[in-house]
């Protein structure tokens, strides 16, 4: 029971009430400054405590999204960096590690099927990506899944499990040479597992880089090892026997006689070609060796993936190509990489020994 204030006797029970609401609403009073009031649930209403409050979606500021497997950070640029030539140490390498591993999806010798693997994965890879070598180019560590030996094509039914869209058309084989579709080159083995497992791919050990002709003969390894073509550009194709007609004898002409000689055909934006070393080289990084019905043909050399690597550089991805050799010096161009582009026409800057010239 309740005492009155200062009295020391008992309130009357009317007086007790009267204080007891006076000092709930002064709680009330005091208390509604700073803490929430209830409010009574209506009848047949579930309280309000009880309603969830919508959820709101993290905004990408404060939530970075996490990267695609297909698009890892840590590939490296699609080129031959950290291997010995003339773009180890250039600006496109960029202190590059020599690549440890390879994402794989394809090792066989079946152009078609490669054509097709470029076409499908174009795009959804890292820029410059896929990239395809020879196995001269790439050597690999054997591996048990890594496909038929080497020297064999595909079959039909591996041909179909890679596309999923039935029999494929018989092989179309290429020069002797084994084609390594990459999706990925790394320096790390985990990270080329995270795309591996994306792909449904595998991952091989690079075993090192290229064979070089040591003390051997050097024309002999330049006929027997064979480098992949793989045109990126649409651009015209000249016949064998046009091309060595112009340019014999001809090297300050700088290719005007493209504009009068008629062209054999065209090629497209991911065809795939090989040759040996010694004819990719034979027009000086002019031209590149392809095909126009089965026969010898010639591109432009920057309409090719020879002897390039492309990287993603602050205004985006950049190729960077050697396209002349002086003295055991290189001219590297580089460009924006548009894969399927058509070839921008542009005078060719050449060195000379101790200088350059446009």
């Amino acid at each position: 029971m309740p005492f009155g204030p200062a009295t020391g006797r008992r309130a009357p029970p009317l007086v007790a009430l009267a204080a007891l609401v006076a000092l709930a609403v002064a709680v009330a009073a005091c208390g509604g400054a700073g803490a929430r009031p209830s409010t009574p649930a209506s009848a047949g209403a579930a309280p309000a405590a009880s309603t969830p409050s919508p959820a709101r979606a993290p905004s990408p500021s404060s939530s970075p999204s996490a990267p695609s497997p297909a698009r890892p950070t840590s590939v490296l640029p699609a080129g031959p960096c950290g291997f010995p030539g003339y773009l180890e140490y250039s600006e496109g390498c960029d202190g590059s590690p020599p690549p440890t591993h390879a994402v794989v999806l394809a090792d066989l010798a079946d152009r078609d099927t490669a054509e097709r693997l470029v076409a499908r994965h174009t795009g959804a890879l890292a820029p410059g990506y896929p990239y395809v070598l020879t196995a001269d180019e790439l050597p690999l560590a054997d591996a048990g899944s890594a496909g038929p030996p080497r020297g064999a094509s595909v079959g039909a039914s591996r041909r179909a499990n890679l596309f999923g869209d039935g029999p494929a058309p018989p092989p179309r084989p290429a020069r002797g040479a084994r084609f390594r579709v990459v999706a990925g080159l790394y320096a790390d083995a985990g990270a080329a597992a995270t795309l591996a497992r994306a792909l449904a791919a595998e991952v091989r050990a690079v075993s090192g880089p290229p064979a070089g002709p040591g003390e051997g003969d050097y024309q002999e390894y330049m006929r027997a090892t064979r480098a992949a073509v793989l045109v990126v550009h649409p651009a015209p194709a000249w016949a064998d026997a046009d091309v060595v007609r112009e340019t014999t004898g001809a090297r300050g002409d700088d290719g005007r006689w493209m504009a009068r000689v008629r062209p054999a055909c065209e090629v497209r934006a991911g065809q795939l070609f090989d040759a040996d070393l010694a004819t990719v080289f034979s027009q000086g990084r002019e031209l590149a060796p392809v095909e126009c019905g089965g026969r010898r043909a010639w591109v432009a050399w920057t309409a090719t993936r020879l002897e390039s690597v492309v990287r993603v550089e602050a205004d985006g991805p950049m190729i960077h190509q050697v396209v002349d050799v002086m003295c055991d010096m290189a001219t590297i161009e580089r460009e924006p990489y548009r894969f399927g582009a058509p070839l921008a026409a542009r005078p060719r800057a050449r060195a000379t020994c101790g200088r350059s010239r446009s």
